[in-house]
């Protein structure tokens, strides 16, 4: 793995499972500019020397069967002694019963040539009491394997539901063309197209990741948008494939960009109150709409790069493909994604719409400040605090995004009471939006 800055190549094994102490901030690999041990209840030698170039092995054993979250955390030496780049891999995995305990393994490893240097993996494990019934559709469909068509390989399941409902949707392919790539995340891409000359947006699945359980994933988002009816929710167009594998949704595109982008290229004096309260205003009402359907859907991956900005139609929630991350066997993605999350959820315990609450309390700081939720905020030595850091002090309550009296005092109160530790202290999504639409004409 390359340091982001030395531009150096160092080998990366991983350590034992331990906690950090989060409420005294310890999980710092620095003490006055020389690698130290955690300061945890396990001793651990995170950083010496080493030449080989082969994997580290580290068996994981549970005491019984279950869902279990596994944090790998990764430290690499940034540019001077006092800074450092942290990263971490978040896994998901099931534990079956079995008549004789197994150990799960976790190889977490990069193999490279020549010297390198061993640093320190930090792992952070977390049982969770996984709720597995899907939040995100309102038809029980189940999925099975079956080959068809061109697509020789077993890709998505064909109930008659599901056949009936993505049918209804599709699109000549023949009429849909992609232009060049919006995104990439972990698991697909977003793309600007036309479908019969009209600007759409396409997201696809990346290559590497059309499995059989992922196609059908990804069908069960398409089927849940198809179901969706809001003008403050991105429109579903149609869905359009040749092989299974390369499904594709279409949806409305959104000529501004993401409300993120948006944040980080104005300051706080060069975007209006106004035009910031309205955005709040229609990302509440897209949750009142969610919250309110007959079988309600929690979001769960409330953040600003999903709240979509356009010239005429306003602002618009997208991204439903959480679900389908959220339950998979795997799930690779930037620990980033957890600022926003509400700690019921980082916890792994019962949640409810509330959770999404919570989002929207995070990203109004964002509109107050522009900054991306703790990148202000430090350690006692005035070090940045770390992602892994930032995760269990927003789990115990201990830490909350920065407020800066941009907004308005009673946007503040309301983003105050979204933030509140405990769920039913939150208010409804309705009463979000209630507030908001109270003040909108207002003076400020």
């Amino acid at each position: 793995m390359q340091s982001p800055g030395s531009r150096d190549v160092y080998q990366i094994y991983h350590s034992n499972i331990h906690s950090c102490a989060f409420a005294d901030n310890v999980c710092n690999a620095y003490d006055n500019g020389v690698y130290i041990r955690d300061h945890t209840s396990n001793t651990l030698a995170n950083f010496s020397a080493n030449y080989s170039a082969t994997y580290a092995t580290t068996e994981l054993s549970f005491p019984r069967s279950g869902s279990f979250i596994i944090f790998a955390h990764i430290a690499l030496p940034g540019s001077t002694t006092s800074e450092r780049f942290d990263f971490a891999v978040y896994r998901t995995i099931t534990v079956g019963d079995a008549q004789v305990p197994t150990p799960v393994g976790l190889i977490v490893g990069v193999a490279v040539g020549g010297v390198v240097l061993l640093l320190g993996i930090t792992f952070f494990v977390y049982r969770c009491r996984r709720n597995h019934s899907s939040k995100t559709t309102t038809t029980n469909t189940n999925y099975r394997t079956q080959t068809s068509g061109p697509d020789e390989t077993q890709t998505w399941a064909r109930d008659s539901a599901t056949e009936t409902a993505l049918a209804q949707w599709r699109l000549n392919e023949d009429d849909v063309e992609r232009l060049q790539i919006l995104s990439k995340g972990a698991y697909g891409e977003v793309w600007l197209g036309t479908y019969r000359g009209t600007p759409v947006a396409i997201k696809k699945l990346l290559p590497g990741r059309s499995s059989p359980s992922d196609v059908q994933d990804f069908a069960k988002e398409i089927l849940l948008m198809t179901t969706f009816s809001s003008p403050y929710i991105v429109a579903c167009i149609g869905v359009s494939w040749y092989r299974r594998t390369e499904l594709m949704l279409l949806v409305e595109f959104m000529d501004s960009g993401d409300l993120r982008t948006k944040l980080d290229e104005t300051t706080p004096a060069s975007f209006s109150i106004a035009d910031k309260l309205l955005m709040a205003s229609q990302i509440a009402e897209a949750l009142v709409y969610l919250h309110s359907l007959e079988t309600p859907v929690i979001h769960r991956d409330m953040k600003s790069r999903n709240v979509l900005l356009d010239s005429t139609k306003g602002t618009k929630l997208t991204d439903f493909g959480v679900s389908r991350a959220a339950t998979s066997e795997t799930m690779t993605i930037g620990i980033g994604t957890y600022r926003w999350m509400a700690p019921e959820i980082l916890t792994e315990n019962h949640y409810s719409e509330a959770a999404d609450i919570y989002s929207f309390g995070v990203i109004l700081s964002e509109l107050d400040t522009h900054l991306l939720p703790y990148s202000d905020q430090t350690n006692q030595k005035g070090n940045p605090i770390t992602d892994t850091s930032i995760l269990g002090l927003v789990m115990h309550g201990q830490i909350q995004p920065t407020l800066r009296g941009v907004l308005p005092e009673w946007t503040l109160q309301l983003a105050k009471q979204c933030l509140s530790y405990h769920p039913e202290d939150r208010p409804t999504a309705f009463g979000v939006a209630y507030a908001l639409r109270q003040r909108e004409n207002a003076s400020i």
